[in-house]
């Protein structure tokens, strides 16, 4: 079994090591893991937050279900913690992959708190305005 070459060529991969049917590693200082399956490959990205409580959780995870592009997404709680799960499609082309492996790693800072988040009184009156 090797590692997913998809994988492999994104960079800033680490402290890769086998396990089960799987990998464990690390991407940018996210810890990670991935099966590769003949349906496509799955790849989990950790989302380290604590402030994500179970409203955050139920809303993050509705968030997830209505979103058309977000069909292959899920969120996993296990004793590890809270895992962003992304399914990839095994006849994706190298730009298609890395854009989505982007894309699910964004959705991951976002829910880490990595990145900024807008201030409520932003949202607030952004729905005020009838954007939001």
């Amino acid at each position: 079994m090797r590692f997913p070459s998809k994988l492999a060529y994104i960079g800033s991969v680490s402290s890769v090591q086998s396990y089960g049917l799987g990998w464990r590693f690390e991407i940018a200082n996210i810890q990670a893991w991935c099966c590769d399956f003949s349906q496509g490959l799955c790849v989990a990205l950790k989302v380290e937050s604590d402030s994500l409580d179970d409203i955050g959780l139920q809303n993050a995870t509705l968030w997830l279900a209505s979103v058309r592009e977000a069909l292959d997404d899920a969120l996993l709680l296990d004793d590890d913690g809270l895992w962003l799960v992304r399914r990839y499609e095994t006849e994706l082309t190298a730009c298609q992959w890395q854009a989505l492996f982007n894309h699910q790693r964004a959705i991951a800072d976002w829910l880490s708190g990595r990145c900024p988040r807008p201030h409520r009184e932003v949202i607030a009156r952004g729905r005020a305005e009838g954007w939001a």
